[in-house]
């Protein structure tokens, strides 16, 4: 049985890395060294963009030193969850205006399974294997990823480029 789950893990791993290559890529990989100053320009307005998306919903977040924001609604039990181990989750995730671009939750996005992933191996978006790390099995979380975090200047289907995500998220399980 054990070899079974384990070589049913290695499917799903692979094919996240295969259907989603460019979730592992560095955001601003594909910029030059001289755009230090367009990278930083970005940070600012996400920032600002963050901030005053906090102050009108009435959202006090915490931040990461990474700088990926978070709400926990409900704390979960037992450790964080650490690099290395699988989680399973419930997401949804939406643009700062609110539009939702997928979920697992939500039978119009046409998957339902969880989602199922080893962190802190670049299989989803930094900000996303970051924000994760911060909660426990059972959790349930709001992450607010800048853009530097997330896809950067690439464009993807429902999500433009330079594109703050926020996702909603729910821990099933984590597979130590």
């Amino acid at each position: 049985m054990k070899l079974l789950f384990s070589i049913y893990l290695f499917f799903c791993f692979w094919t996240v890395a295969a259907a989603f290559p460019a979730l592992a890529q560095h955001p601003h990989a594909d910029l030059a060294a001289g755009d230090d100053k367009k990278i930083a320009a970005q940070k600012a307005t996400d920032e600002k963009l963050l901030q005053e998306f906090f102050t009108k919903k009435h959202i006090t977040p915490s931040k990461t030193p990474l700088g990926v924001y978070y709400t926990i609604s409900k704390e979960g039990t037992g450790n964080k969850i650490l690099a290395g181990e699988t989680v399973s989750l419930n997401y949804t995730g939406r643009l700062l205006d609110g539009t939702v671009f997928d979920s697992n939750t939500d039978p119009a996005f046409h998957h339902t399974d969880p989602l199922i992933f080893e962190v802190g191996k670049g299989l989803v978006i930094k900000g996303y294997d970051k924000g994760v790390q911060l909660l426990k099995r059972g959790a349930v979380a709001t992450l607010y990823i800048p853009s530097g975090l997330a896809y950067g200047e690439r464009t993807k289907p429902q999500i433009p480029a330079n594109s703050i995500l926020v996702f909603d998220v729910e821990v099933l399980d984590v597979i130590r």
